[in-house]
């Protein structure tokens, strides 16, 4: 025994063993061989000694916990369990029993249990943290949050500085919604520990929960300083970098961590995400594959290939790596919870560029019947933001009703994650404005040199401050002029944080009349935010022209002049038909100098027809009108916008290909400009040709401003009807067609006939001002305001 306390294990255990050969049922012989081989490091060789000893006297509360200890570092958690269960029972009050069998419940997925164990070792070590620390853990591995929180605040009740449990409570307040309160409990704790690089890193988990990304950084970069090779730390920074849009300083630091750790699946897997917003998919999925090598079981490189697959148009490829993802997720039993997100995204997939109308409708069937079993056994999300991250964005370019199908996706994520229907506390018991002015908010991540920002500049500028009280909404980006001007044009600006539980608290915070949002569809962040109850208005504008089917969202703002009659059939909301079209557009200047063909990689001579539209919108039956137009103008040239990647324009250059014949090969893909090289691209065009179906709106306005004639086809739907509309209110409708005939009529006329040409150009540049710094819609948005806040709050008051 002597020599086994002085250390000296090997000759402990010969002395052990000749005891052993004497009386093979020495039980202490055997208890202290089993410790000595355990102490040892040999935990597989110390259980069967152990077992032995147990099974001679069973009475023996040591001889068990020890062998609890010897199967829990063999990986046999279970066993370990039942023998801490029978030393608890020997010795009740035993606090290293207490704690061990904490722990084993946790490994073995039994929180309550472990929450239990914890409870009684905090009462029997009163003067210790170890209790309520491991309680906290307990309770947040078990989903209590808010009991956790509070088993936190009493371990560092009982040991101010206890470092596990300073940085849980920081990690759980910020993930809790109270992000405020971690960085006030972590600047006490630097108060004290100034040079603690952890607590600058939990800082700076605290500031990006709060969406200051900027202080974020800051922290995590004194983190850094004080630790430099503290890699979590470096790659969290590049994340806040990231989602601030740095995308350049992002992609430095996870170089950097690969440098350091060139096996860092996690970094790989981000700096495949950073080439992808940069639409570099080679590069992008070249960072997947290697994270995917380094770590087989997660599914998140596979949900990133299969994102980046679909971004590029690869729909058959997208869909093969969310399959595969499931069955990772499946394999590892975690078919329901952590997959729900990859299950909306295979279910919502639609092409891109669509090769045939038959595809177009074989994939609303695949969409429908999709959503159809999601809305029926809704996967849970705990945000969907993060999970699933898209919206049904390209249903709109179908050119069909899609009310139904939005009502039950919408339905479907209302299940999945029933904390999106969420209200603001001020909504519950609202009657009114509390003040003077209306306070209303516009958010939208696009305020910014962007078409939403183009569409909504002036109305917001140009709202009536003695009426209304304005606040912008804005998301992490690089600013630009046309933001800053938005910004500073409002009474009040506020840049959401990242996450879709604190942007709903932020907006809730501002205690909102009323809440438009500009472009619910286009991206995830506010088609996710319109499912809540932030103000008792909420409305959306045409920014994406299809109803949003959110329960959330109470009116669609239109115009009389952009909708059919009937038009209520299509809209999940109620439809407001503004008396005129309902914008107010500030007139683009026309370039100093227009560009020469050759300077935009163009031929010299010809026609030139543009269609300046993202390629999404060209319908595979419009190509056939596309192939007339060229066979009727045999010396034209078409020009296209090149896709938002290669692959876009490879799938319909094939496309075309097939339908026009020919034709094709005088189709010309202009590629990226700036705006000013875009504006002069429209005015060096002889004939704008208008997408049917989904026209333009923004493009149509530049266009006109630009004196070029556009041949327009509106269809059914607002999508298809904008161009017409704005040509109505010019009282000029002779370049709106009847129909596909009619539209080739006065595209020919237009390209073929100069004096036609002329006499259309002559005539926008006399009717066009109509268009443009009207502030009549403004007041008529103003007037529709006030009554919809009074309808509001006369309904809230007879509750």
């Amino acid at each position: 025994m002597r020599l086994h306390q002085a250390g000296r294990i090997d000759q402990a255990l010969a002395l052990y063993r000749q005891v052993l050969k004497a009386n093979p049922r020495n039980a202490d012989a055997l208890h202290l061989s089993g410790l000595a081989l355990l102490q040892s490091g040999d935990a597989a060789g110390a259980v069967k000694p152990l077992e032995r000893a147990v099974k001679a006297r069973d009475d023996r509360a040591p001889y068990h916990l020890n062998l609890a200890e010897a199967y829990r570092l063999s990986g046999k958690p279970a066993r370990a369990l039942r023998h801490c269960e029978r030393a608890l029972a020997l010795d009740p009050g035993n606090a290293g029993a207490l704690n061990n069998l904490a722990g084993l419940a946790l490994q073995l997925g039994r929180p309550d249990d472990a929450a239990t164990a914890y409870r009684r070792l905090s009462e029997a070590l009163p003067d210790r943290a170890d209790g309520p620390f491991g309680l906290g853990n307990a309770l947040y591995a078990g989903g209590r949050r808010a009991e956790a929180i509070e088993a936190y605040r009493a371990a560092l009740a009982r040991q101010a500085d206890h470092p596990g449990a300073l940085l849980n409570l920081a990690q759980l307040l910020a993930e809790n919604g109270q992000p405020t309160d971690a960085i006030d409990l972590l600047d006490g704790a630097l108060a004290r520990h100034p040079e603690a690089p952890e607590l600058h890193y939990a800082r700076g988990a605290a500031l990006r929960a709060a969406g200051d990304l900027v202080a974020a950084a800051d922290a995590y970069r004194r983190a850094l300083e004080l630790r430099p090779d503290f890699l979590e730390a470096r790659f969290n920074l590049g994340a806040a970098l990231q989602e601030g849009g740095k995308l350049d300083a992002a992609a430095d630091c996870y170089d950097a961590v690969l440098a350091l750790a060139p096996d860092h699946a996690r970094a790989h897997n981000n700096l495949g995400t950073v080439h992808a917003e940069r639409a570099d998919h080679e590069a992008a999925q070249a960072c997947y594959a290697r994270a995917r090598a380094l770590d087989p079981a997660d599914p998140e490189p596979l949900v990133n290939f299969g994102n980046s697959f679909t971004e590029q148009g690869r729909t058959e490829d997208a869909a093969g790596a969310y399959r595969a993802a499931l069955r990772l997720s499946e394999t590892a039993g975690d078919s329901d919870r952590g997959s729900g997100g990859t299950r909306y995204r295979l279910a919502t997939l639609l092409p891109v560029i669509p090769g045939s109308v038959a595809e177009i409708a074989e994939a609303r069937a695949r969409y429908a019947a999709s959503v159809e079993e999601l809305a029926a056994n809704p996967p849970p999300l705990a945000d969907p933001l993060v999970e699933v991250g898209k919206t049904a964005f390209l249903l709109a370019y179908h050119g069909e009703n899609d009310r139904a199908l939005q009502l039950r996706l919408a339905e479907a994520y209302a299940r999945s994650c029933p904390s999106l229907l969420e209200a603001a506390p001020h909504c519950l018991d609202w009657r009114g404005p509390a003040e003077g002015r209306i306070r209303i908010g516009f958010a939208s991540r696009h305020l910014r040199a962007h078409t939403i920002g183009r569409l909504m500049a002036e109305t917001i500028r140009r709202l009536d401050r003695t009426r209304f009280h304005v606040t912008v909404f804005r998301f992490p980006q690089e600013d630009d002029d046309l933001a800053r001007s938005i910004a500073e044009s409002a009474d009040e600006a506020v840049t959401l944080p990242p996450d879709l539980a604190a942007m709903r608290r932020a907006i809730a915070e501002a205690r909102l009349d009323v809440l438009h949002y500009p472009d619910i569809g286009m991206e995830p962040a506010t088609y996710f935010l319109g499912f809540a109850r932030l103000a008792p208005v909420q409305c959306a504008f045409w920014g994406h022209p299809d109803t949003t089917g959110l329960p959330g969202i109470d009116y669609f703002l239109s115009s009389a002049a952009f909708e059919p009659e009937g038009a209520e059939a299509h809209y999940s909301e109620t439809l407001v038909r503004q008396p005129s079209p309902n914008l107010c557009y500030a007139r683009p200047e026309r370039p100093a100098e227009i560009p020469s063909r050759a300077a935009l990689d163009l031929p010299e001579e010809g026609t030139l027809y543009l269609c300046p539209q993202s390629l999404f919108k060209l319908r595979p039956e419009f190509d056939a009108v596309l192939r007339r137009i060229l066979e009727g103008d045999p010396g034209a040239i078409l020009g296209l916008l090149a896709g938002g990647n290669a692959h876009w324009t490879g799938l319909l250059r094939d496309r075309l290909a097939r339908n026009m014949g020919d034709a094709a090969e005088r189709v010309s893909f202009i590629g990226r400009l700036p705006y000013e090289g875009f504006l002069g691209l429209l005015a060096a065009a002889d004939v704008m040709l208008d997408t049917p179906v989904f026209c333009g709106g923004n493009t149509t306005l530049e266009g006109l401003a630009m004196g070029t004639p556009i041949v327009t086809l509106p269809s059914p739907y607002l999508r298809g009807r904008l161009s017409a509309g704005f040509y109505a209110k010019m009282v000029y409708e002779d370049l709106v067609a009847r129909d596909e005939e009619d539209y080739l009529r006065i595209a020919l006329t237009l390209g073929t006939d100069p004096e036609a040409n002329a006499a259309a150009r002559a005539r926008i540049a006399e009717a066009s001002s109509v268009l443009f710094d009207d502030e009549r819609p403004v007041r008529e948005l103003e007037d529709f305001l006030v009554q919809a806040v009074e309808a509001a709050s006369s309904a809230s008051r007879r509750k």
